[in-house]
């Protein structure tokens, strides 16, 4: 008999063990007993989106667009109808400067496609293209362009290592207090209606240098604001 009573004691005792384990681990006891930061799980940072764009206007004609994702990437679209030399003898960069001209980011990875002739239609209004005076050669023909007659191709890259901001990080605050040697805008700057919604100024620029491979020392760029309809008003 004692070893049958003992036997029944271990049951109730191996019971009343097992019913007290499922009670700590319930979702009860987790919710109520556990600290919060014990059971904190950490989920990606969610970043806000942003939309900004860069057009240049001038010598140069084309614009380029930046979107930040969520997970904090970058994605770079653009096209440009004109104002590029041959780049067989041409050599360009692209890169983000702020007004004083330090530079923010380089775009060492925009593979660039460029494209001849974009045509008379991107040319300045006082431009006409002549008719060929063979009547067998109808049409038009492009004679020397007053600028760089060569455009580029539609790209769309995504650039994981540049943030605009996010997560107090990015570029969006890389503005300069010193010299400033770009202009946010000339005073004859006219918005055009095609450009009424592009935002305001970021403080940081879009620019597009050209070196000359001939050895002639031939240089020029063109620069123009980044602009964003989150940026804060002056």
């Amino acid at each position: 008999m004692p070893s049958k009573t003992l036997f029944i004691f271990i049951i109730l005792a191996f019971t009343l063990l097992s019913s007290l384990s499922e009670a700590f681990t319930s979702s009860f006891f987790k919710r109520s007993f556990i600290p919060s930061y014990f059971k904190r799980t950490y989920e990606p940072v969610k970043c806000k989106p942003y939309l900004l764009t860069a057009t240049h206007d001038k010598a140069i004609k084309g614009q380029m667009t930046f979107y930040q994702t969520s997970n904090g990437s970058i994605l770079v679209t653009g096209t440009y109808q004109y104002g590029f030399n041959d780049p067989c003898d041409w050599c360009y960069t692209w890169s983000i400067q702020n007004q004083c001209g330090e530079v923010v980011y380089n775009f060492t990875d925009l593979y660039t496609e460029y494209a001849a002739k974009s045509g008379c239609d991107g040319y300045p209004p006082d431009y006409k293209c002549k008719r060929r005076d063979s009547i067998l050669k109808r049409g038009y023909e492009n004679d020397k362009c007053y600028i760089g007659e060569w455009g580029t191709k539609p790209w769309v890259i995504r650039f994981n290592n540049l943030i605009w901001d996010c997560d107090h990080k990015g570029i969006k605050n890389k503005t300069c207090e010193g010299k400033k040697i770009y202009d946010e805008w000339d005073e004859k700057h006219k918005v055009p209606k095609r450009l009424k919604n592009q935002g305001l100024p970021t403080g940081l620029f879009l620019v597009i240098e050209g070196n000359s491979n001939s050895g002639k020392r031939a240089y020029y760029y063109e620069t123009t604001p980044m602009v964003s309809d989150d940026a804060p008003e002056a």
